[in-house]
């Protein structure tokens, strides 16, 4: 039998050893140390519950097209980055077509495939970013249009390259943000 016992707190934080995260941008994240390190860093539209049910993070609220084609999501106002800058659809917008861009040769890419025209614009053999099924519809409205209807695709919106990035500071810095 066991039997509870009371401990006196830690006199030191909390320590765990790990390996060195790759890289902390979510674009580029493939390996198990990095992906735990953006997710403390991050949010994304969705996150999982406890029972692995999807809730809403950034997204406070979403509608799912009758047919399954298009998803739109009403993101809270009372987000910003560590700058203060307020977190807006806009910055999903970009992440993702930065992802897909195929000059960028982002590892994960591929998860975003179930959009429109994603597979064909990473690949190369459509080259309008414009006509990708993501867009901003004002600063707190991101509308996604899918080229068929994907039962898992909110699950798939819990993965760090789903993640918005703060265009500001990616532009201003370039690689090196």
């Amino acid at each position: 039998t066991y039997r509870q016992v009371e401990l006196p707190p830690a006199p030191h934080a909390l320590r765990l050893g790990t390996v060195e995260p790759t890289s902390f941008d979510p674009a580029v994240v493939t390996d198990g140390a990095s992906a735990g390190v953006m997710h403390q860093l991050f949010c994304g539209l969705v996150t999982l519950d406890d029972g692995l049910a999807v809730v809403p993070d950034i997204a406070q609220s979403w509608q799912i097209a009758k047919d399954g084609s298009q998803y739109i999501f009403h993101l809270r106002h009372d987000l910003t980055w560590s700058d203060g800058v307020q977190v807006t659809a806009a910055d999903f917008e970009y992440a993702w077509k930065r992802l897909l861009n195929p000059a960028t040769d982002f590892p994960n890419a591929s998860l975003l495939y179930p959009i429109k025209h994603a597979r064909k614009f990473h690949q190369g053999t459509f080259s309008d970013p414009a006509q990708l099924g993501v867009r901003s519809a004002g600063d707190f409205t991101l509308i996604v249009e899918l080229e068929e209807p994907a039962g898992y695709f909110l699950q798939l919106m819990t993965h760090e390259a789903a993640y918005p990035l703060p265009r500001h500071v990616v532009e201003a810095y370039g690689e090196t943000w």
